[in-house]
């Protein structure tokens, strides 16, 4: 048996599991709260990208229909906006009920959620 015949389904089992960790902590109630806010950042996020990716393929001379196509297929958030998110909030950029509506989950759903419908 080969190396790739072991990798390559262990593989599909962790990328799985990552999928299924990060949608379990989806808190569906902060999402159906504020869906405006969601949907205007997660826009913005994809229209910045959209733009910064068009001006690289620009950039590189690819041709138009090529660029557009590379621009739009890389446009949408990423999992590591986790990271700068989380981050962000860690050094103070943006608050925690900022993070948690951009992110559209909470890590940490007793305590997060509750201390931000309490403030309201």
């Amino acid at each position: 048996m080969s190396w790739k015949a072991i990798l390559i389904p262990s593989k599909d089992y962790c990328l799985a599991c990552f999928f299924l960790s990060v949608g379990s902590t989806i808190n569906f109630d902060l999402i159906i709260s504020d869906p405006e806010f969601i949907i205007t950042i997660a826009l913005v996020v994809i229209a910045l990208k959209f733009a910064v990716l068009f001006a690289i393929g620009k950039f590189f001379k690819l041709s138009q229909d090529q660029n557009f196509l590379f621009a739009f297929g890389l446009s949408q958030i990423g999992e590591f906006a986790f990271v700068l998110l989380s981050f962000s909030n860690q050094i103070n950029i943006i608050d925690q009920r900022t993070q948690l509506k951009a992110v559209g989950n909470s890590r940490n759903h007793n305590d997060n959620y509750t201390s931000i419908t309490v403030g309201k």
